[in-house]
């Protein structure tokens, strides 16, 4: 959120047919807050899909039209996603021939970043997506597996676990 507009960005791996409306939803509550801000809405499909819902821009019925902005990672460049920090775990869903090797790219950027937190935080971001287009295999073979426990996202998911298990009472 800036002084005169409001990004909101919707993250996807699958496109569902609500999304439309969805955007519509929260186009409209978040003008209700900060009516004076221009609104800027993004879905972001991060998983490649050959369906046509990743290609609707709008959501419309009777007298209403809203649009928004869709990015398909899997058409982006991977040297786009490179040029900042908090990109580079987006790079591995993005337009790639060999997935091994820019995870591998991906890993040497971020072992670069001198601040440690930063690292984690990267390493179990990249781990997290690129779950979605490699084995766990090759993304433990390639990332620094040891600083993922210092990350607060994997503390978040060992956290989860251990509730749930004692949910289930183990």
């Amino acid at each position: 959120e800036g002084k005169d507009n409001l990004l909101h960005i919707e993250f996807q791996t699958q496109p569902k047919p609500e999304i439309p409306f969805r955007m519509l939803d929260y186009w409209v509550r978040a003008k209700r807050r900060t009516p004076s801000k221009t609104i800027r809405q993004v879905v972001v499909y991060l998983s490649k899909s050959q369906s046509e819902r990743v290609f609707q821009t709008a959501y419309e019925a009777e007298n209403t039209t809203h649009r928004f902005e869709v990015i398909r990672l899997w058409e982006q460049p991977f040297e786009s996603f490179l040029s900042a920090p908090g990109l580079l775990p987006l790079a591995i869903l993005s337009r790639v021939e060999n997935r091994e090797a820019a995870l591998q790219q991906i890993a040497r950027q971020i072992q670069s970043i001198s601040n440690r937190d930063e690292q984690a935080n990267l390493v179990a971001s990249t781990f997290v997506l690129a779950g979605l287009v490699l084995s766990k295999d090759i993304i433990q073979r390639v990332l620094q597996m040891d600083i993922l426990a210092e990350s607060s996202t994997y503390q978040f998911i060992i956290e989860k676990g251990i509730e749930k298990g004692r949910a289930e009472g183990r």
